[in-house]
């Protein structure tokens, strides 16, 4: 069972905690993707399996599950149980640590591709080491991305992200979102699920150390590509000799134990992953193939960071991906099924009331759409009316289901079967409101 919180309500409610954060913290959060325009901004006391409890002491049943890393549950047993030991013995070593690899030895037996692996502390900067690593490989610095994939938030990659402009032309310069940012020139961004847009990225321009890509785009619309389009991304980097990267920072351990390239067959040279490798303690990696890492393993590049194999972190990855393990036939079968429950039931609410709700769904990953039929593309997937969706979620939380404002759902393995089919109701019970 779950360790207990302390669940004693505050004094304080979800407003008042927002109206004091932001006196002193920047936007009144620690990460902008926590706050809400729809609906009033939860604040979080306490957590425990697949809910959450607010500080005035309401449990909402959670799909948002801190953003990706919560997979087992909310505060898994095992893995607080190897955390406390950890804090027994020490909280940072300015040392080596043996348990840097113990995870690295599961993590590669997980993940077909991962041969040697490098720690960081977060996926934007395990992102701007394989931005280092294909460049030193290559010799070449020029960087491919896809309109809408998500590489984290920091620069060169922060450009072309979810839910800007689709291209008009394809491959293009990159654009950003915010003043402030350099659009790099190194640079060029093409369009998703288009083997001749990459082509020409690859042949028409400078020569391109490396294809950045989200595997399955979650941040976006969980689109599954077809084994066509994966197989001619790998034979087209191939023949112009660019390193393959998977952005795996989401669906890494949450689509399959190995990943979206273990679902989906497929064979990067690199690959990022963090969220759910450590049920939510700060960790990320780096891994490849050994001919693709040897810029770390004997090249020029040396990692650093203060805070990289974190000897909290690695106990609670160490502990996350031994149960991932032990029970890998239990907990993927489980949320392939609650998957498929909810999108059905989704569909089913949508059809009864004649509403304009949709539902993609990639095992532990759902998004929702409203107003646009079931996207294929980028292009179709940006006509989705967001306020729409945003309203839902709103609605929802007033019926105590917790989904992020922007319709992305995730599950976890103390989700049930009874879980789903309350929100399922609660997704029935909104639609009239929302139509009204």
């Amino acid at each position: 069972m779950p360790v207990k919180p302390d669940s004693t309500p505050s004094t304080q409610s979800n407003r008042e905690v927002l109206d004091r954060a932001v006196q002193v913290v920047a936007r009144g959060a620690a990460s902008a993707a926590r706050l809400r325009t729809a609906a009033e901004t939860l604040a979080v006391a306490s957590t425990s399996g697949a809910s959450v409890t607010d500080v005035t002491g309401r449990e909402y049943l959670d799909f948002v599950l801190g953003l990706g890393p919560v997979l087992l549950e909310h505060r898994p047993p095992s893995v607080v149980a190897a955390v406390e030991k950890a804090l027994s013995e020490s909280i940072i070593l300015g040392a080596v640590s043996p348990n840097e690899a113990e995870l690295a030895e599961r993590i590669a037996a997980a993940v077909p591709s991962v041969d040697v692996i490098a720690f960081s502390a977060t996926g934007t900067e395990a992102i701007h080491l394989a931005v280092r690593v294909a460049r030193a490989k290559t010799g070449r610095r020029q960087i491919v991305k896809f309109e809408g994939h998500y590489h984290g938030w920091a620069e060169p990659l922060c450009v072309n992200t979810p839910w800007m402009p689709a291209v008009s032309e394809s491959p293009c310069a990159p654009t950003h979102y915010v003043d402030g940012m350099v659009a790099s020139d190194q640079v060029t961004v093409a369009r998703w699920h288009d083997l001749e847009s990459l082509e020409q990225a690859l042949r028409d321009g400078p020569p391109v150390a490396a294809v950045f890509m989200e595997p399955i785009p979650c941040n976006f619309g969980t689109f599954t590509p077809t084994r066509e389009y994966l197989d001619g991304v790998r034979e087209l980097c191939d023949r112009y000799g660019a390193l393959l990267v998977f952005d795996e920072v989401l669906t890494g351990f949450r689509v399959a134990l190995g990943g979206a390239q273990e679902r989906l067959g497929a064979s990067p040279d690199l690959t990022v992953m963090s969220k759910a490798m450590a049920s939510g303690f700060p960790i990320a990696l780096l891994g490849g193939t050994r001919s693709a890492m040897e810029p770390v393993t004997s090249g020029p590049i040396r990692p650093g960071g203060t805070f990289n194999g974190s000897p909290v972190s690695l106990a609670a990855g160490i502990a996350t991906l031994d149960e991932l393990h032990a029970r890998k036939d239990e907990i993927y079968p489980h949320l392939n099924r609650l998957s498929e429950r909810l999108a059905e039931g989704i569909r089913s609410v949508a059809a009864k009331h004649s509403a304009p709700l949709t539902v993609n769904n990639c095992g532990a990953v759902l998004q929702l759409f409203w107003g646009i039929d079931l996207p294929n593309t980028y292009a179709e997937a940006i006509k989705d009316d967001r306020k729409s969706v945003a309203r839902l979620t709103a609605l929802l939380l007033d019926r105590g289901i917790h989904i992020a404002e922007r319709g992305l759902i995730l599950l976890c393995a103390a989700h049930t079967e009874e879980h789903i089919d309350r929100t399922i109701a609660a997704i029935d019970d909104s639609l009239p409101a929302l139509l009204a």
